[in-house]
């Protein structure tokens, strides 16, 4: 089996977004270390090092993988700015490679300064009858899912939305679209943990998304 046989056997095309150019809008407050660009997150770690030795074969950037939580992801690094980063997405779907996820997917949150803390006046102390006030108990938080499955990307918000509505209506599954510097991230949430996703690979795979990456540590957007 060659290197060719193998990339065919992990990659299919998921879809075909129409790129035209790379968006405009770009953040400048993300760290230079934290522009990367995953292609592809595998168990088989084989498959893993082919992608990897394709993409150093094509591309000027470095190409690693990290290993973590039982997957192989292949990652590309070494950007200088965002938009350079995003420059390489429209090479990288000419080369075939359309499931691929740009980090980190949430902005970075502005600290809130904290008001400043006001002393009040001392005033003379006057006895208070006590009155004994009954403890409330206040229920446990309910614990929120924090494990997604991202299906797709898209160029178009309509693509986006046509796969939301297919995904709901066929497998009753909470989907969200998270847009992200001009790309739509199609997202199917609402598990708790890794292994209550695996039985929904092949039925999304069966509508048309094989191309299926994990994501942990989600946090809903809506």
């Amino acid at each position: 089996e060659t290197k060719s046989d193998t990339l065919k056997t992990i990659k299919s095309d998921i879809f075909k977004p129409a790129i035209e150019e790379p968006p405009t809008m770009i953040p400048d407050t993300i760290p230079v270390s934290e522009l990367i660009i995953q292609v592809g997150a595998f168990r088989n770690e084989s498959y893993a090092l082919a992608l990897r030795d394709m993409l150093a074969s094509k591309i000027d950037k470095p190409v690693s993988i990290v290993s973590k939580d039982g997957y192989h992801k292949v990652r590309i690094t070494g950007f200088e700015t965002a938009e350079e980063m995003l420059k390489l997405v429209p090479v990288l779907n000419l080369l075939g490679h359309r499931d691929i996820w740009i980090l980190p997917l949430r902005r970075p949150e502005v600290p809130v300064e904290a008001p400043p803390a006001v002393i009040a006046p001392d005033t003379t102390r006057i006895p208070v009858e006590q009155v004994e006030v009954p403890v409330i108990e206040e229920e446990p938080a309910k614990p929120e899912p924090t494990v997604a499955l991202q299906v797709a990307i898209f160029y178009r918000k309509s693509q986006a939305l046509r796969a939301q509505r297919r995904i709901t209506s066929k497998l009753g599954l909470p989907v969200e679209i998270v847009e992200q510097w001009g790309y739509y991230h199609v997202l199917v949430t609402g598990f708790f943990t890794r292994e209550e996703t695996y039985r929904f690979y092949p039925e999304l795979a069966a509508l048309g998304y094989p191309g299926v990456t994990l994501i942990e540590n989600y946090k809903s957007q809506k």
